[in-house]
């Protein structure tokens, strides 16, 4: 009954919230790119939800959580029905009793994200993603399940009355008409449109996921890279096609035609092609590789330092944040850390050149100041990373999490623009993982 009731606050009371919460009733359609007003959000057949606050006495509210009850109750092997008297053993009104002393756990936020605004495009799995992996990895190899009851798998079954598939079915169908205000379904409808849903366990969707768990299972167990098959199916023609994988898509070495803005024109532009280098030098690197950075809090003379021993022939011109975001941008976040270039080095070079020349008195404080400048400017490069990553961008996601993320700009000793995977930066002891698969970097 618990888990029953618990599902229908979930699913019809903080769901909902979380919806009407990012889109309240006067929500507009706001274009990203433009920022032009496209309409109201809820329109035609966007209907405005109302939030279930659930009620023991309205009878759709008690039949949906007395459904999904003897469900779980099927699952867990307990009875509910004595087929040879032909009773329930588990009864509606058995259940209102119940759930009618039952509190509801307090709402908890969740996200809302629109199928029109999801990702689209290659997904990439962040270093906390591998925290949450290797936590959860650690407690379900602690789990005893022999302490545990049988759990039985409940097969779906339409014309079957007496296991409640087609009562759940209805009850949720009509919880979540109400939320939008639309008509409620009968129960034989239901029945007739659930017989012609094919179920997924029969489809090619069930066969993917069998063949990607079996990749997974190769991961899991450390196998090397060859063993993994990429899968081509056709069920129509009971076509099953085995390959080997081809490495991750590295990025090289290449040449980029951008304008050349010495012999471009008011009426004309010219172009011309720069050569990029990428590091490790001859190899490159692909989306999975980075460069560990596992020193401590080091300074950013020191970070330098390290990069530029790991890579031989590479030059640091800039080191800033992974992935700035255009919020952080507006809010005047997309700053370098550090940069090799001194903004004060002309001038120093001026002042030291003429400040012994001069017996102007404005002239060499302007000249002291400039001296000045540099030498504070030099200082910031022995700060530390950590310190200084952190003051602009606050604390970290989780206060146990010891690293965070940095890209750099390059150039080789010949000039020329460089790339190199980002940088994971460990600034302290901690408990923290980082995927070696395909790793090229430190």
């Amino acid at each position: 009954m618990k888990l029953a009731f618990d599902d229908f606050n979930r699913r019809y009371r903080d769901k909902i919230v979380d919806l009407t919460t990012a889109f309240p009733a006067d929500a507009r359609n706001i274009d990203a790119a433009t920022k032009a007003d496209m309409g109201p959000f809820w329109h035609g057949h966007k209907r405005f939800p109302k939030v279930a606050t659930f009620d023991s006495k309205d009878p759709a509210h008690v039949d949906y959580v007395y459904q999904g009850a003897c469900l779980y109750a099927s699952i867990f092997g307990i009875p509910t029905f004595d087929a040879r008297t032909d009773k329930h053993l588990f009864t509606p009104e058995m259940a209102q009793s119940i759930v009618s002393k039952l509190k509801a756990e307090p709402y908890k936020k969740g996200n809302v994200q629109l199928e029109e605004k999801k990702k689209t495009g290659e997904e990439q799995i962040s270093q906390d993603d591998y925290v949450e992996i290797d936590k959860l990895s650690k407690y379900l190899s602690g789990v005893d399940v022999q302490k545990y009851g049988k759990i039985v798998p409940v097969d779906f079954e339409k014309d079957d009355d007496s296991n409640h598939h087609i009562d759940w079915i209805t009850a949720a169908t009509n919880m979540r008409s109400w939320n939008y205000s639309i008509e409620k379904s009968e129960k034989h409808n239901v029945r007739l449109t659930a017989g012609r849903i094919i179920p997924a366990i029969a489809t090619t969707t069930a066969a993917i996921t069998g063949f990607v768990q079996l990749e997974v299972f190769k991961y899991v167990l450390g196998l090397k890279f060859d063993t993994h098959r990429q899968v081509t199916i056709d069920l129509a023609s009971n076509t099953f096609t085995c390959e080997t994988l081809d490495g991750p898509k590295m990025r090289t070495d290449f040449k980029e035609k951008v304008e050349d803005e010495d012999k471009s024109t008011e009426f004309k532009k010219e172009y011309k092609l720069v050569q990029w280098r990428a590091f490790p030098e001859g190899k490159g690197f692909s989306v999975w590789d980075k460069i560990v950075i596992n020193k401590g809090d080091i300074s950013f003379n020191g970070l330098v330092k390290e990069l530029e021993t790991l890579f031989p022939g590479i030059k640091v011109d800039s080191i800033f944040k992974y992935k700035i975001t255009p919020k952080e941008v507006a809010d005047g976040k997309g700053v370098n850390l550090y940069s090799a270039v001194n903004q004060f080095a002309n001038q120093y070079k001026n002042a030291m050149a003429n400040k012994d020349k001069t017996t102007n008195a404005g002239l060499k404080a302007s000249y002291e100041r400039d001296i000045t400048n540099y030498n504070n400017a030099e200082k910031k490069k022995d700060e530390s990373v950590a310190k200084k990553y952190l003051s602009i961008y606050g604390d970290l996601i989780t206060k146990d999490r010891n690293y965070f993320m940095l890209d750099a700009k390059y150039t080789t000793a010949k000039g020329e623009p460089a790339i190199a995977p980002p940088i994971l930066f460990v600034f302290k002891e901690g408990s923290w993982v980082v995927s070696t698969a395909g790793s090229g970097g430190k």
